[in-house]
C-alpha cells in the first residue's frame, strides 16, 4: 500500500477448514482465514467468478483437476489476497448444530479474552465466493503434503501468517 492510501476497515476474514489425512495415519486439522480490505469485496468476488466450470455453483479444491487447481493458484497469487489483522469472520456454513457450536466456541474465547467487536457470520460456500480462497489455499497445503508441492509455491508470497502448533505437520 503506498503512502498515499487508506485502508477500508474492518477487513473480513473468510475462513475454511480441512481435516485431512497425512502419511503414517496421522490426521491434521488446519484453518485458513482469507483477510480483505472491505472496499475490495466486490472487486474480488467478480474476479473468482470465472474460475466456475459450466453448472458449477461453488469452487472446490477437491473437484477440480490439475489444470484447474493451477488456473485458481495462479489467479489468488497474482489478486495477492491475503493479510493479517481479523475483526470479522464469515464462515461456511455447516448444519445446524455445527453452526451453533462454532457461535458458543467464539463466545467462550471472547469470555476468556478474546476482542468482543469480532463477529461472525455463516454463509454458504455457494453464495459467497471469498470462501473459495482458503478453501483452494487448503487445497494447496494438503496437496503440497502429498507431493504436490508447485500449488502451495505459487501462493506462498500470499500466506502472511503461518503458525502452527508444536506437533503440526509442515506443509
Amino acid at each position: 500500500m503506498d503512502a498515499g492510501e487508506t485502508r477500508s476497515f474492518p477487513p473480513r476474514a473468510f475462513v475454511d477448514e480441512s481435516s485431512a489425512a497425512r502419511p503414517g495415519g496421522k490426521q491434521v486439522y488446519l484453518v485458513c482465514a482469507a483477510i480483505l480490505e472491505t472496499s475490495r469485496l466486490s472487486a474480488e468476488r467478480e474476479a473468482l467468478m470465472p474460475l466456475l466450470r459450466p453448472g458449477q455453483r461453488k469452487l472446490h479444491w477437491r473437484d477440480e483437476s490439475a489444470v484447474g487447481r493451477r488456473r485458481v493458484a495462479d489467479l489468488l497469487a497474482e489478486r495477492q489476497l491475503m493479510s493479517a489483522v481479523v475483526t470479522h469472520v464469515a464462515l461456511e456454513a455447516r448444519s445446524a448444530a455445527q453452526n451453533a457450536r462454532d457461535l458458543a466456541h467464539i463466545i467462550g474465547l471472547q469470555n476468556q479474552g478474546l476482542d468482543r467487536r469480532l463477529r461472525i457470520e455463516h454463509v454458504r460456500g455457494a453464495d459467497e465466493p471469498l470462501l473459495w480462497i482458503p478453501d483452494a489455499v487448503l487445497g494447496a497445503v494438503n496437496a503440497s503434503a502429498l507431493g504436490e508441492p508447485a500449488y502451495l509455491e505459487a501462493l506462498r508470497d500470499t500466506i502472511v501468517l503461518d503458525v502452527r502448533t508444536p506437533d503440526s505437520d509442515l506443509p
